[in-house]
């Protein structure tokens, strides 16, 4: 590898390689993460803890406020981390049925009653404006009004059998109250004193119920009071909490929450105490934001949390996506937890207002006494090379005395030094720690190698430092969802396998000559997987460009690497030079996972003598075209002339290949192996890259193979050919 030690590369552009972490395109890829945007690098546990890891914009909000609680100061004690916790509640259990499944099927087994059909759980809303009308719905009514009455079903049957009046009439009943659900105002009918004292209180609460659904929220609130009222009811405790629930449907959020209190102050009713605390917060938050968002601040900002926080925290954040104004007279009691927020969300689509909210703040804090740390990482993380002043800024991180910011301190002075040219100072940043390797999480690991990529000038470590095990995983075009490592799904991946990251991948695919490529194949930069694709796009692209010399020197080492295509290599080697281009179209039409260029991420995963069903099948057009070089990679003109000159325009591969098989089927009609090549080649045409026009090489190749070889069972196995 000596040339490619002399080789000097000049790192041009860079910013690339840590603005964001970059994903594969295109239909059949898998999003591949290096780092994760929106959580830190450390564990959750590790980050509760004050292991900060690389502090970026666009970390998750809870994220976001964690780290500014160490910012702060604020004390990460046992039970600080254990009410933090709580801003990630466990999950629900997931019923395993539909609810309303459950209760269809639990009244169908009464006799009497068989099935029934659809339930809407959704009521319509008509909102008037001034010149039209709309309709919105809401979730009328939740999962637990099946679920309960699911329950209470089975305990009426257990009381008094199911074909008791008792059980049939509270069916009934409860039908009427389900029909309310989606839009009906219908209400059961009371019990006179003829019926059992629990049949009657179950209808008490059933009417109150339906008046609830059908929307007299004023209805439902003395009905259900009046039921609160009775200590004989077994629906008592139940129905005070929904007096409170009916009120905050009627927007009467004042009283609401005076009855909340008074929920919570009475220890007769303390089943009902927790959904009554969470309720109070989000009565309070209606009737008064600002007074809430005060309190919420409060909470969040104190020195020890009161456990659990999850459920302010998700007001907090409903009240700042309202955009709640600050009262002028009060502007003095804001905390900065808000703009600090809102300084470190994703800057992708704005990058001066966080620039400008973190910057101006950083300012005005290191004027005042007391620590400016949270304004000084914000700004630092926030600031561009390119803007004015940042000098002072790059100073004053240097001298923050805090070991938790030791990495993020690092990266974005690093990152802002090799951005105006410093690449030597930035190098001695970034070296110390990567010295160090196991000491980094894996994210925070890959983002420092990104980095240092972009300051290095050598091309051997810059594959190296390229070379990178991945985070994350996600389906292109799946949802937001990723798998990370110990996750189910994805097990073929065992998160232990490095790839390239895209712009190694680009380089080598744009920014090299052949020859240079095999050497590097040929060489230990790479992990073995890795040396064989390259050693596979190299063999193609030396073939396909008529490079004899190097598609012939790769050919052992395409053997050793790839032994299933060893026989294929022989018979290229021996053959004539005027029939390798034939060989090597052949072998191209045999062995459709072949291409003169790598892919990124973890590449075409069907084998390569296999079909993929999603068309991932060769190549495109213009893939050997330059279309200027890897933005931060800079070349001689000299070396870019001969890379330039060594990629010609090159046909996708049904085109390619039907080409130099028509050519054969003209010079060789009796080679034995063109009918089936003619087949490959129509085959081609449908499976091949899906932007098409194979249409004419298509139809020849059809035409040749029916009116020259119609006896072939290739022939028979070609009935069609495609546009």
């Amino acid at each position: 590898m000596k040339l490619l030690h002399r080789r000097t590369l000049i790192v041009a552009i860079f910013m690339t390689l840590f603005a964001a972490p970059l994903w594969a395109c295109g239909p059949w890829d898998i999003n591949v993460y290096f780092w994760l945007p929106d959580r830190p690098g450390p564990s959750r546990d590790s980050f509760l803890q004050g292991q900060l890891g690389i502090l970026d914009s666009g970390l998750a909000p809870a994220y976001r406020y964690m780290a500014y609680r160490h910012l702060a100061g604020l004390e990460a004690d046992p039970g600080n981390i254990e009410a933090l916790s709580s801003l990630w509640p466990t999950p629900r259990e997931t019923p395993t049925e539909n609810p309303v499944t459950v209760w269809r099927e639990a009244r169908a087994k009464v006799p009497g009653f068989g099935p029934i059909g659809w339930l809407s759980r959704d009521r319509q809303v008509r909102a008037e404006h001034a010149d039209h009308y709309y309709f919105s719905y809401f979730l009328n009514c939740l999962d637990d009004a099946f679920l309960n009455a699911e329950k209470t079903l089975a305990s009426r049957i257990e009381r008094f059998g199911a074909s008791s009046r008792e059980v049939q009439a509270w069916i009934v009943a409860q039908d009427t109250v389900f029909s309310n659900c989606g839009g009906f105002e219908t209400i059961p009918a009371p019990l006179d004193d003829t019926w059992d004292p629990l049949a009657r209180a179950d209808r008490a609460y059933q009417i109150a119920a339906a008046h609830f659904y059908a929307a007299r929220y004023s209805d439902a609130v003395d009905l259900f009071r009046a039921i609160a009222r009775d200590d004989a009811s077994p629906w008592r405790q139940l129905s005070a909490y929904l007096v409170a629930r009916a009120l905050i449907r009627d927007r009467q959020f004042a009283a609401a929450g005076e009855h909340l209190r008074t929920i919570l102050d009475d220890p007769e009713l303390a089943e009902v105490h927790e959904p009554a605390r969470g309720l109070l917060g989000y009565a309070a938050l209606r009737d008064d934001p600002q007074r809430r968002r005060l309190e919420l601040e409060r909470r969040l900002l104190a020195s020890r949390l009161e456990s659990p926080i999850g459920q302010d925290w998700i007001d907090y954040l409903w009240l700042l996506e309202q955009d709640t104004a600050q009262a002028e007279e009060s502007s003095q009691e804001w905390s900065q937890l808000e703009p600090w927020l809102t300084a470190m969300a994703d800057r992708t689509y704005n990058k001066d207002r966080p620039w400008k909210i973190a910057h101006e703040n950083w300012q005005a804090a290191s004027e005042l006494p007391g620590p400016d740390a949270p304004w000084l990482v914000a700004a630092l993380i926030t600031a561009d090379p390119e803007r004015e002043g940042i000098q002072p800024l790059i100073d004053a991180a240097a001298g923050i005395e805090d070991s938790r910011l030791d990495l993020t301190v690092a990266f974005h002075r690093a990152r802002l030094l090799g951005g105006v040219g410093r690449a030597e100072e930035a190098r001695a940043i970034l070296d110390p720690f990567l010295e160090q390797p196991d000491e980094l999480s894996p994210a925070d690991r890959n983002r420092l190698r990104m980095l240092r990529a972009a300051l290095t000038p050598e091309l051997d470590r810059y594959l190296r430092l390229l070379t990178l095990v991945p985070v994350g995983l996600k389906w292109e075009g799946d949802s937001d969802y990723i798998v990370t490592e110990g996750e189910v799904g994805y097990t073929h991946y065992r998160f232990d396998y490095p790839l390239l990251f895209y712009p190694a991948v680009e380089l080598l695919n744009h920014a090299l000559t052949t020859e240079e490529l095999l050497e590097v194949a040929e060489g230990n930069l790479l992990p073995r997987p890795w040396r064989r694709r390259l050693a596979l796009a190299v063999w193609t692209r030396a073939a396909v460009t008529d490079n004899d010399a190097t598609a012939l020197a790769a050919a052992p080492l395409v053997s050793s690497l790839a032994p299933e295509l060893a026989a294929e290599m022989r018979t290229f080697a021996a053959a004539e030079e005027p029939d390798r281009r034939f060989e090597a179209a052949w072998t191209l039409s045999r062995f459709p996972g072949l291409s003169p260029v790598l892919r990124w991420n973890l590449g075409r995963e069907t084998k390569v003598d296999e079909v993929d069903g999603l068309r991932d099948n060769g190549w495109c057009d213009g893939v050997l075209q330059v279309d200027g070089l890897p933005g931060q990679i800079v070349r001689t003109p000299e070396q870019v002339a001969k890379v330039q000159a060594e990629l010609p325009e090159l046909p996708a591969w049904p085109n390619y290949i039907g080409r130099v098989v028509l050519e054969r089927a003209n010079s060789h009609p009796d080679d034995p192996r063109i009918p089936e090549a003619l087949h490959r080649v129509v085959r081609a045409t449908r499976i091949g890259c899906p932007i098409g026009g194979y249409g004419d090489i298509s139809k020849a190749a059809f035409q040749r193979l029916h009116t020259r070889y119609p006896t072939s069972p290739w022939t028979e196995k070609t009935p069609y050919w495609f546009d």
